[in-house]
């Protein structure tokens, strides 16, 4: 492929020495070629030659370009000018992509440059619905808190980067997708810890609002306000969907207000978490509930799968015996 990039630039490049300069889709072609190559400077004088020729054909992607190539010569200040051009015709264009692509870019290229406060207030265009046809935006809030926390990382703020990592997270915790593309932003510039950190951040601040959620529930509870008590529960599910103790809360009392049936499915998914995470206690305590309905088959079950992975565990035994 990077033979036959050089053998079409040579060609071009002939062509136009014979035919002349002035074509500004030449230029163009002669910039991208250039560009793909890595030959930064005179990448930059075909774009800006095409750009004067014809300043509105292609106007977004050919600032952009323009700007991208002084951006790999170092020239931070000059290509500040073609991103806002790129954005501004990207915006005749109803190009949403190349809009956003000229904004987030111009946003790092103020940071690289020591302008944070520059950097902050293209975020802020980005964020703001008004901004964007009909009131929407063409992102989801998450994945672009994840690329402002990847602009940061490759300019060295560790502590904004986790910042807008930790967003990404808030937004949208079950997104496997999101978390799988943070992590390789994270490798990708040199930073794999900060996406442990951030999720060993995440992983704590949820926890602590799920207990949060329980110990209201709790509360609730004790005094007969069950309705609340279960959106208490429910909301720190929705937090945590494999908290078993949850479950646990959630199964009690949904069987008490009489919807058994519900109640025992709830009831039966604590018991396997609480297997899947060692959690014996939350299991034995299962084991009880069931016994106690009149399960003492499913009971026995549960606490014997327990002893296979502790045999010697002594509360299980008793536990065993006494059912």
């Amino acid at each position: 492929k990077e033979g036959r990039q050089d053998e079409a630039l040579t060609v071009l490049e002939e062509a136009m020495a014979e035919q002349g300069t002035e074509n500004a889709s030449r230029q163009e072609l002669l910039g991208r070629l250039r560009y793909d190559q890595a030959l930064y400077p005179g990448a930059e004088a075909a774009m800006a030659k095409a750009l004067a020729l014809k300043p509105t054909a292609n106007a977004s992607e050919n600032n952009l370009l323009l700007a991208r190539s002084r951006l790999a010569q170092g020239l931070l200040q000059e290509a500040v000018p073609a991103l806002k051009e790129a954005a501004k015709a990207a915006q005749s264009e109803e190009n949403l992509v190349n809009r956003l692509d000229a904004m987030l870019l111009l946003g790092a290229t103020h940071l690289r440059a020591g302008q944070p406060s520059a950097a902050e207030r293209v975020w802020a265009q980005i964020e703001d619905p008004k901004n964007w046809p009909g009131g929407k935006k063409p992102f989801q809030d998450a994945h672009l808190q994840r690329e402002l926390g990847g602009v940061y990382l490759a300019a060295g703020e560790l502590g904004q980067a986790q910042a807008r990592l930790r967003r990404s997270l808030a937004l949208a915790p079950q997104d496997k997708e999101n978390l799988a593309a943070m992590r390789d932003i994270c490798e990708q510039t040199g930073q794999p810890d900060a996406f442990q950190q951030v999720c060993r951040d995440q992983r704590q601040q949820r926890d602590g609002l799920v207990e949060g959620h329980s110990a209201r529930g709790l509360e609730l509870m004790a005094a007969g306000r069950h309705g609340e008590a279960e959106r208490e529960y429910r909301r720190g599910l929705e937090l945590d969907p494999y908290s078993g103790r949850l479950r646990f809360n959630l199964g009690k009392l949904i069987y008490r207000l009489g919807r058994q049936e519900e109640g025992l499915r709830e009831l039966v998914m604590a018991a396997r978490l609480g297997l899947g995470q060692r959690d014996f206690d939350l299991v034995g305590e299962t084991a009880r509930i069931f016994a106690s309905l009149g399960l003492a088959d499913q009971a026995r079950s549960l606490v014997r799968q327990c002893l296979v992975q502790a045999p010697e565990d002594q509360g299980l035994n008793s536990l065993l015996e006494s059912l």
